[in-house]
């Protein structure tokens, strides 16, 4: 049962708060539906990435302007928006009050939050590292200063990952055969709670993390399939694993364990050798390049889920 708070997102007390609309029956485009829709940012995952059947929640505030000091008015209390083959469709119907501007706050999955009072938006679920189909791709987003105009479309909502991505790929040189016998990540933080901040009220991110450093009898991130890697190729041995956000200490490893050309070879790599933290939004790519007479280890870091910057090779040992 996941517990612990995750997440607090403020909504602005002053200008506009908090997006969200409410039914206004009189007046020219007072029947204007509200809807929403997701748009590219930093580290994201667009429309046509989105599983069918995925949702998110939302929670909406409105106000006046700056000057009026009035408290936002809440309108959408974690409302559920589907897709459905790219189009989002809202479980409550509310409509946009012309002179109004609004914030929208948003956290996907589906199911993880509850508001608070004077819009703080807070996770109530433990967020735990996974892998592969396990894993759950936390994100949030935020629309501010929306207001109505005719003919406008949904409101976009840039959603940025709140994890970070990581993958270990196995390399063999060429003529050179691998049989990959085990490969174990451990040593960092894999359970947090999270409390973070959009707008006035919000503060910086943190995290709270729980339980300790994952040990080396931690099955988490394991991977026990006999693979045989042939001169040339690469085989992804642990893939898709969504992490915590933390600073990487010596205790963070990768042990692999590999026959080569007949030859059993252990090792322990040390992810700090080349990387101090993962980061959210970020993705982290470890290759063990095993060669004739040694293995490698090497690295690199993705800004987002596409670009990277290359590493060094560290040698391990004969």
């Amino acid at each position: 049962m996941r517990k612990g708070t995750l997440l607090i997102v403020a909504a602005l007390a002053l200008a506009a708060a908090g997006g969200g609309c409410a039914r206004d029956d009189g007046g020219e485009g007072a029947s204007r539906e509200i809807s929403f829709g997701t748009e590219a940012s930093r580290a994201v995952i667009e429309d046509s990435n989105f599983p069918d059947d995925a949702s998110f929640n939302v929670w909406g505030w409105y106000g006046d302007d700056a000057t009026t000091g009035a408290t936002p008015t809440q309108v959408f209390d974690a409302a559920k928006v589907t897709n459905n083959s790219g189009t989002w469709g809202c479980n409550v119907t509310r409509y946009w009050i012309p002179g109004k501007s609004y914030d929208f706050y948003a956290l996907y999955p589906a199911g993880m939050g509850q508001s608070g009072s004077k819009g703080e938006i807070i996770v109530v679920e433990e967020v735990k590292a996974s892998m592969g189909e396990e894993a759950v791709d936390l994100m949030t987003a935020s629309a501010t200063g929306e207001t109505y105009s005719e003919g406008r479309g949904p409101v976009k909502l840039p959603f940025n990952h709140e994890l970070a991505q990581a993958k270990v790929t196995i390399q063999a040189e060429q003529g050179v055969t691998a049989t990959v016998q085990e490969v174990r990540l451990y040593g960092i933080y894999t359970s947090a709670s999270f409390s973070g901040g959009i707008g006035e009220n919000g503060a910086d991110e943190s995290w709270s993390y729980q339980g300790g450093l994952s040990g080396e009898s931690d099955n988490l991130f394991l991977f026990t399939s006999e693979t045989t890697v042939n001169g040339g190729q690469q085989v992804a041995v642990l893939d898709d694993m969504l992490m915590i956000p933390q600073e990487l200490t010596t205790a963070a490893l990768l042990y692999v364990k590999i026959e080569r050309e007949g030859e059993n070879v252990e090792a322990r790599l040390n992810l700090r050798d080349h990387t101090t933290s993962w980061e959210a939004g970020h993705s982290y790519n470890y290759t063990v390049n095993v060669s004739s007479e040694y293995i490698t280890f090497s690295g690199f870091t993705a800004d987002g889920w596409a670009e990277s910057h290359s590493g060094g090779d560290i040698n391990i040992g004969d």
